[in-house]
């Protein structure tokens, strides 16, 4: 049983969650970009990571601040694989 199996799936992440939790402009607008396609998700702040933990998923661990816009894509293709994995073989990353 995944972490996430023991989430409230009524709970999950807005964008006014967004902007009080992740102060780096760069997550923030990618976890938005989640939010705005439907992708229902918490996100709890350990030292100097994020924890993602989608809800039907597993938890994926964020920098709070990355380093690069490299850093940022290897975020993205994280969160796209393990919901790949778990949940929707064909999901993309939203634009």
């Amino acid at each position: 049983m995944a972490a996430s199996d023991h989430v409230n799936p009524d709970q999950h992440m807005n964008h006014g969650h967004i902007k009080q939790s992740v102060t780096h402009k760069g997550v923030r607008q990618m976890l938005g970009s989640l939010v705005d396609n439907d992708v229902k998700f918490l996100l709890s702040t350990k030292s100097k990571h994020h924890e993602l933990k989608i809800i039907g998923n597993g938890i994926v661990t964020l920098s709070q601040s990355p380093s690069d816009h490299h850093a940022i894509k290897n975020m993205q293709g994280d969160i796209q694989r393990s919901i790949r994995r778990d949940l929707n073989p064909e999901w993309k990353f939203p634009k």
